[in-house]
């Protein structure tokens, strides 16, 4: 099998419907991921649609903007639409996108 070494998975409010980051457990006792999620009702209708507000999708924006996250939990990126959509299993980065960038 073919190693895909240049994904790119696009920052969409799409894309963002479907991501799964905001239920994992590496952002559960974030307190700047939890102050961005109650923005993205606003966020995800309005034309300001940022990474740095996003608290997901880092498969395609990299690194999460929130530095209170705990990347030694288990990450959920198995189990993710976005992460099954654009094969990420193939690619050289499998998970923790928050903590080591967007999918390569």
């Amino acid at each position: 099998m073919e190693e895909v070494t240049d994904v790119k998975v696009p920052f969409t409010r799409s894309n963002a419907k479907k991501c799964i980051c905001w239920q994992c457990t590496v952002q559960a006792d974030s307190a700047c991921v939890s102050k961005n999620a109650e923005k993205m009702g606003e966020v995800m209708s309005s034309n300001f649609f940022e990474p740095e507000i996003v608290p997901g999708l880092y498969c395609s924006s990299g690194v999460a903007s929130c530095k209170d996250i705990e990347t030694s939990r288990p990450c959920i990126c198995y189990e993710c639409p976005i992460f099954l959509d654009y094969n990420l299993a193939e690619c050289q980065l499998i998970e923790h996108y928050c903590k080591n960038g967007k999918a390569k």
